[in-house]
This record gives C-alpha cells, structure tokens and sequence, in this order.
C-alpha cells in the first residue's frame, strides 16, 4: 500500500501500520474489529452495553479524586478533564468546555467540528446510570461518554442521533483516521463501533461495513498522543 499523508504534529508521511498482534488477537488494519487466530470475528475490546458477564450491568470506577488542573491558561475541574483536553489538541478537535447546560445534565465538552457532547467520566466499564441520564438530556445529539483512559483507538461509548445512519443506541466508540474527498490528509473521526462489522462516522453520519473501508486506527500513534496529554498535565512539584 503506497504512503498517505495524515496529520501528524510533524507533518510526517505514514505508511498504514501492519497488522498489530496482542496475545492472541489480531488487530485489522482498517478496523478495530478483533480478529481471534480461529479466524471468527468478535466485539471490539470494550464490550457492547448490551452484554457482558453481568448482563450488561457495569459498575464504574469512581475512584480518582477531582483535582483542578490548570491547562493552556484554563482550569479544569479535574486532572482527567484537562487530559482529554490536551487529547482533542493532539486530535485536531475544537472544543469548548462546559458549553452549557441540559438541566439534570452539563457536558463537559462540545467538540465543535463533529457537533458531539462529551461527558468525561473516570470508568473503565459502560456505565448504564449515566448512559441513560445523558441520553434523555441530550436531545438527539452525538453523544461520547469517555474512559478513564484511552488506550488502543479506543475512547468510550457513543450515542448517535435517531434520525442519522450511524446508530441510535449506545455503541463501544474509537478514533480511527481516514480521507474524506474535501480533505488531502488523513484526519481523525470519531466513529462507532455498531454491531454486525458496521462502522458509523460522526463526520458525515454514515454506516459502513469494516470490509468496504480503508480507516486506520494507528493504535500505537493514538497511544502516543494519550500519553503527551497525560504529560502536558502531569502534577509538577512546587520549587
């Protein structure tokens, strides 16, 4: 596959990574669809609402104390807060923070260019009390309820609108980079993992099928850019 431009804080040109293997799992390269060794096809690694051991009721990880963290000339209200600020930055996502509020419900973000709410929340699991408070406030809206940490292209969960192609239910939710015909370079969409190997983008409200699509999820770049957010807001010791 020839190189394609992306971008890259530097500018670089990238060549698609090989496919990437973790224990016995293979990550494609134009989905994060999992791949088992068998052959067969599963979820992606963060589980679908709808299952699980539990039968889909998670508990969340409210263990991380809210410390305000001051970033790029603004304080948050919490460390993790600040770090996915500085993520979208490292993204090319505008946002806006605490843009306003639903009533039983305050986003803690606008992602301005893709029209989605944020909620920012310190789990590693679906949280099916909060999913469901978000959902009646938000309207209709896209909708990205994130993890404690984004690992592996993963982000969260999203919530689509009822009235687009990408999926009115909640569904697991990763950045992946990809060419639009408006746009030279690769760019980072926000995109739903829906079931049955479809992929839905919050750019342009389409579903796709994982096989019909050359997206790339360039898992250890986006471990990369977490890792400088997580940094850029690192405590530092008063001198």
């Amino acid at each position: 596959m020839d190189a394609v431009a992306w971008n890259h804080p530097q500018g670089q040109n990238a060549k698609p990574p090989p496919a990437e293997t973790d224990g016995g799992l293979i990550y494609s390269q134009s989905a994060l669809w999992v791949q088992r060794k068998s052959g067969s096809y599963d979820a992606p690694s963060f589980a679908h609402p709808q299952a699980g051991d539990k039968g889909g009721v998670y508990v969340a990880d409210y263990t991380i104390a809210n410390i305000p963290t001051l970033y790029r000339g603004r304080m948050y209200r919490s460390r993790l807060e600040a770090r996915w600020a500085a993520f979208f930055d490292r993204l090319g996502w505008q946002y806006e923070y605490e843009p306003f509020d639903l009533g039983v419900w305050s986003p803690d973000f606008l992602l301005t260019d893709l029209n989605t709410l944020v909620e920012v929340k310190p789990i590693t699991q679906f949280d099916e009390k909060t999913a469901d408070k978000i959902a009646a406030a938000a309207g209709g809206e896209f909708v990205l309820l994130t993890v404690v940490a984004a690992r592996r292209s993963h982000v969260g969960w999203l919530l689509g609108t009822a009235d687009d192609g990408v999926t009115a239910t909640w569904e697991p939710a990763a950045v992946m980079w990809r060419r639009m015909r408006d746009r030279p370079a690769l760019y980072a969409d926000l995109i739903a993992m829906c079931p049955e190997k479809k992929l839905g983008s919050v750019t342009d409200g389409g579903l796709y099928s994982a096989a019909d699509v050359d997206w790339y999820p360039y898992t250890d770049y986006f471990d990369q850019l977490w890792s400088e957010a997580c940094n850029a807001v690192q405590w530092e010791p008063t001198q």
